[in-house]
């Protein structure tokens, strides 16, 4: 079962949750920052979170594989932290995003013993390599500052692409706050996102995802744009989205 984020920010209303989970729900699952939209949850919507797992007896997945990306002084809060969640979170984690290990497929998870015994009967596919598996772990006991400065570059392009996706008519692009991806509304447009994408690669030869597949109600309308090119590249997928738009409004 869905629970649509708020149009716009892109924030969960806790009520929403809570009108939702029914006798038959097991479990929550979280994506904190969240992917495609960049929403870092606050600790109040955590702890209200956590209040509707607690009385409903409900595990929560935690994505929390973007903690690392987060901008404007904001922190990132585990959501297992709070009183009474750590016996009933799992928090999944990868070295994809935060290391750039992309194509390794290494990742793990973090779950009371109880609930990370049932884990480890659930088939989860290849197993890593040992060179891999080695790389991973001296990711996590080496220095973050390779981090950091990953952060500060995605922080650079968000500013830039999100202020340049704004000058577009039509176009309007709230300012994500973790993760890596801009996820502009086109609705105004008055054209499919799919089919946006779709000819945009056809006459602009510049790949972007669909947005809608992400969620089947505030999605609707908006493409996501992963910000891991540098500026000028973004420059100039911003530019041919500006001459595409220009032609669309032309008829």
């Amino acid at each position: 079962m869905y629970v649509p984020l708020n149009k716009g920010a892109f924030h969960m209303d806790p009520e929403e949750l809570r009108r939702r989970v029914t006798s038959r729900s097991k479990m929550i699952i979280l994506c904190n920052p969240n992917n495609p939209a960049g929403t870092v949850y606050t600790r109040e919507e955590l702890e209200a979170i956590a209040e509707v797992a607690i009385e409903n007896d409900l595990v929560v997945l935690a994505d929390e594989i973007y903690n690392e990306f987060i901008y404007d002084g904001r922190k990132h809060i585990a959501i297992a932290s709070l009183d009474g969640m750590k016996e009933r979170t799992i928090v999944v984690m990868s070295f994809s995003k935060t290391f750039a290990m992309t194509g390794w497929r290494l990742g793990y998870y973090i779950a009371p013993e109880e609930l990370a015994e049932r884990l480890s009967r659930v088939p989860i596919g290849a197993r890593p390599a040992t060179f891999i598996q080695k790389a991973g772990a001296a990711a996590l006991t080496g220095s973050f500052e390779p981090v950091r400065r990953m952060c500060e570059e995605y922080d650079r392009r968000r500013r830039f692409f999100v202020k340049r996706l704004n000058e577009i008519e039509g176009i309007s692009c709230h300012m994500f706050e973790g993760a890596f991806y801009a996820y502009p509304d086109i609705r105004e447009l008055g054209i499919p996102s799919a089919r946006f994408v779709e000819e945009f690669m056809r006459r602009e030869k510049v790949l972007i995802s669909d947005g809608s597949r992400f969620g089947p109600e505030v999605a609707k309308g908006h493409l996501r744009i992963p910000l891991v090119r540098p500026i000028d590249v973004l420059e100039t997928v911003a530019s041919r989205m500006e001459h595409f738009v220009k032609t669309l409004q032309r008829g």
